[in-house]
């Protein structure tokens, strides 16, 4: 418990010093790291790392999403299409080394991971991003610690037990009125802060269910992998957590969703 709490310690203070340094490229070199990372950890779930020429072209092409909006307009659908060429062409050309539903577990779960970088990016360079790449991984992680304290307590009906067997109903329920509750307060809160009255805070609550239903759902959707490829973890990069897929995997989820809710709404903080 202590290994898991000095992890998110530390963790916690490189986010706040890439959001301090966000208005340079900065903030887009360490996206790009976090998707190149999470990619390579579903290329070697996928039981495909040995082969680095592959683990090589999905990392460069996952890291290069984080860029997308420096690129021509249909960039990010070129980078879309040449991930799929890439996984192709090692599939018809390497068949005794490559299996066919490997690369499609590697192909969506790359995209997944390479959105959510798009998303995050684009957040940041939003009127008020900073509050909002905040609230981004606030959502997620109030859920996740709501529905794990309510689930151990009140749980008794399983969500999904082939998939997660510890995730039950009411942790489900109660994580996404923790997501509405927490999205609420850190609006209150950054409003107040700003001496303005808080208009917002009903769209915050329904982002931050919305948020919270989809957070989840990365979870299981990642967890789905882990059990088809009999991994416990995704990696050993932060220790007591797991790998980047692991401790993100809900944030993947969430950044391109709270992306589309602020593009459409005009809210700000």
């Amino acid at each position: 418990m202590l290994l898991r709490v000095k992890t998110s310690v530390i963790a916690l203070l490189l986010l706040f010093a890439v959001l301090w340094a966000s208005e340079t490229a900065v903030f887009e070199l360490a996206m790009a790291a976090v998707a190149a990372i999470a990619a390579f950890e579903v290329v070697r779930a996928a039981g495909l790392g040995k082969n680095r020429l592959l683990a090589c072209a999905v990392m460069l092409i996952a890291a290069a999403f984080a860029f997308v909006r420096l690129c021509p307009e249909g960039g990010g659908l070129f980078l879309c299409g040449l991930l799929a060429a890439v996984l192709a062409a090692f599939a018809i050309f390497m068949p005794s080394a490559v299996a066919a539903d490997r690369m499609s577990v590697v192909f969506t779960y790359t995209m997944i991971i390479a959105a959510a970088a798009a998303s995050i990016v684009a957040i940041r360079r939003m009127e008020g991003g900073g509050y909002f790449i905040v609230l981004m991984f606030m959502i997620p992680w109030v859920s996740d610690s709501l529905a794990y304290i309510c689930g151990s307590r009140f749980g008794k009906r399983k969500l999904c037990p082939d998939i997660s067997p510890n995730k039950t109903v009411a942790g489900f329920v109660c994580g996404m009125l923790g997501g509405a509750v927490s999205a609420l307060i850190f609006g209150l809160i950054v409003y107040i802060g700003q001496g303005r009255f808080p208009q917002a805070t009903p769209a915050l609550m329904l982002i931050g269910t919305v948020c919270s239903l989809l957070g989840q759902a990365g979870d299981l959707v990642f967890s789905i992998a882990k059990r088809y490829f009999g991994i416990k973890d995704y990696g050993r990069l932060f220790p007591g957590h797991g790998g980047m897929c692991d401790r993100f995997d809900s944030v993947f989820f969430v950044a391109p969703a709270l992306f589309f809710f602020l593009w459409k709404s005009g809210i700000t903080l």
